[in-house]
């Protein structure tokens, strides 16, 4: 094998990991964006359910305000659930450079 295969095989390889790394990161955010959708979607449902199963004005003042509290903690979860995936996908993407780099050292 040549010199120059052997410089350019090793960027390249840098450049595979990285694509495997991403898909695998946009994979998994895929999965907790869909579970995440879930259970809006279920909690939307829930509220529908208390306010046409409501009786009187109290009723649905109370659906309103435990829907709003239940959501607002349920969105509170997922965007701390989303910056932990975003912080470890950058990770994860700086991995193979890292390697690369303290290779060379």
């Amino acid at each position: 094998m040549t010199k120059r295969c052997r410089l350019v095989r090793k960027p390249v390889r840098g450049v595979q990991e990285g694509f495997t790394s991403a898909l695998e990161n946009v994979r998994d955010l895929n999965v907790s964006v869909i579970e995440m959708a879930r259970a809006n979607t279920h909690a939307a449902f829930d509220f529908a359910r208390e306010v046409a199963e409501a009786e009187a004005p109290s009723d649905l003042l109370q659906a309103c305000t435990t829907h709003a509290t239940k959501q607002f903690d349920m969105l509170t979860k997922q965007a701390s659930e989303l910056t932990t995936l975003g912080e470890q996908f950058a990770n994860k993407a700086s991995q193979p450079v890292t390697r690369r780099g303290s290779k060379r050292q």
